[in-house]
């Protein structure tokens, strides 16, 4: 989901912009960039090719999925804590991810135009990164980036730093961790408006604590607080029954409090057709390139 402000003066770049093939530039793609940062964090990886490396992970990318889509109740509390899970995870969910909220930004024409100041960007449950490196990626032949990013676990916030070094070195980032939960935290760590928010893969842990309702009021207080008057917000969740139902409600609750509006999808429902339905749920699928690893 992407939200704006109805009447801010929104100028995003023009819609072939995602067409369009980045310049030459010196600087990696996020699936190599990873790759390299993956090798150099497991023992003995720098002898491996792709296939040997992803075979070495691939146990751990089985059990993530397993977590994230069926067993959200089994997901361990600080799981991107440990080396094998985050090296896992960073493989394979930091390209897939990045191409995800690519597409998202894509649907929604989100991509801001060039400014004559840093674009403020903020990404709450950052994890490594993975949501920011999606939008440094595309921006860094364009735009002075200020990343500020938010995760309880620091370890991957600075794994995804690793290789954000090499996708876009020019961007500056600044590192928060602690619970997203706790208010006082979230209150000191982010300070002023944004021009653009991303919550990638985050309210669906609201599953085990909170509920809907409760990632409902969390993103409309985030928005209310932090969001710049003429900005933009990213909402990407797993293409699941709890998930979706979660977006809609999170949709819903937002465009009832009457300061925003939904970019995409469906721009221009007053109301989901789905909302209500304990049944019925909808997702978007997107077509993408797999990295050869």
């Amino acid at each position: 989901v992407v939200f704006g402000v109805p009447s801010a003066p929104w100028n995003p770049m023009p819609a072939d912009h995602a067409l369009q093939p980045l310049p030459p530039a010196p600087w990696l793609s996020i699936a190599d960039a990873t790759l390299a940062h993956v090798q150099r964090q497991i023992p003995g990886a720098r002898r491996l090719n792709g296939p040997q490396l992803a075979a070495r992970v691939a146990d751990d990318v089985e059990r993530l999925s397993q977590w994230f889509t069926r067993d959200r109740d089994e997901l361990p509390p600080g799981y991107l804590t440990q080396p094998a899970v985050r090296s896992a995870y960073q493989l394979y969910f930091g390209p897939v991810g990045a191409a995800t909220v690519q597409a998202a930004m894509d649907l929604g024409r989100a991509w801001p135009a060039v400014r004559d100041r840093p674009l403020r960007v903020l990404d709450l449950g950052a994890g490594p990164l993975v949501a920011s490196l999606a939008v440094v990626e595309r921006l860094r032949d364009t735009h002075q980036l200020e990343m500020t990013a938010v995760d309880g676990a620091k370890k991957a916030m600075e794994d995804g730093l690793a290789v954000a070094a090499m996708v876009a070195p020019a961007a500056r980032f600044e590192l928060h961790a602690g619970n997203l939960r706790e208010g006082r935290f979230l209150r000191s760590a982010v300070r002023g408006r944004f021009d653009l928010i991303l919550v990638a893969n985050v309210l669906n842990e609201w599953q085990a604590g909170g509920g809907r309702a409760a990632a409902a009021r969390w993103m409309g207080d985030v928005l209310r607080d932090h969001l710049a008057d003429d900005g933009l917000c990213v909402l990407v969740e797993p293409a699941t029954r709890w998930g979706s139902h979660m977006l809609i409600d999170v949709r819903e609750a937002v465009l009832a409090a009457g300061q925003l509006q939904a970019i995409a999808p469906c721009c221009g429902a007053p109301q989901c057709p789905l909302a209500g339905s304990s049944r019925d749920w909808c997702f978007a699928e997107q077509p993408w390139q797999r990295p050869p690893h």
